[in-house]
């Protein structure tokens, strides 16, 4: 939280803020830092590119995705599958069944990445942010790794080309998070129809 209120702060209107990469020596240092007293980090003077590689070394190194090993692939189904005009309900449906923990933290980045790609100067539109965060976040390649053999796995990196269903995956991954994060001010609302229900 932290790193996000500094960034938010001091940051949004550095060019490919998320993008261009930051210096690995710096960003490590930080993250020890970060581990060791996580309340007693200074970011005044660190720059901007560290720590925003940071916070997504952060997300893409948790245990567990932010939008959950189970959740992951659902919310990569409606993006692949889904008719358009039904996504955002489906979405908001999806999000409803996270826990509170992971549904605050999702709201909070979403939230943010909303006001970076607010400012014009640093060049970072929602899908721009999408393309940098969405392996992050949906942790791509730790749901490949779960859902094929070894075997399958070596023919498919032997031949050096991704096939379809990943190209697949990977495009709903970065198109649901742009759209994730242009409707985040609505994604977390209880629907109208739930609470006229209850």
């Amino acid at each position: 939280q932290q790193a996000l209120w500094y960034l938010r702060n001091q940051c949004l209107d550095q060019v490919g803020l998320f993008r261009k990469s930051g210096v690995k020596s710096r960003i490590q240092a930080l993250r020890q830092m970060n581990e060791a007293s996580p309340d007693n980090v200074s970011y005044e003077d660190q720059c901007a590119y560290d720590v925003a590689d940071m916070v997504k070394q952060f997300f893409r190194d948790l245990p567990e995705p932010l939008l959950t090993s189970k959740l992951g692939e659902t919310f990569l189904h409606i993006y692949q599958y889904v008719p358009k005009e039904q996504r955002f309900q489906a979405v908001q449906a999806a999000i409803m069944l996270m826990s509170d923990e992971n549904r605050e933290a999702l709201q909070t980045l979403l939230c943010f990445l909303r006001e970076v790609t607010s400012v014009v100067e640093n060049q970072m539109t929602p899908m721009n942010i999408a393309v940098c965060l969405a392996p992050s976040l949906f942790h791509l390649s730790y749901l490949k790794k779960e859902n094929y053999s070894s075997r399958v796995m070596q023919k498919k990196y032997a031949t050096g080309k991704p096939d379809q269903k990943d190209l697949n995956e990977n495009m709903a991954a970065t198109q649901g998070l742009a759209h994730m994060i242009i409707e985040c001010n609505r994604l977390f609302e209880i629907p109208h129809e739930m609470v006229t229900q209850s």
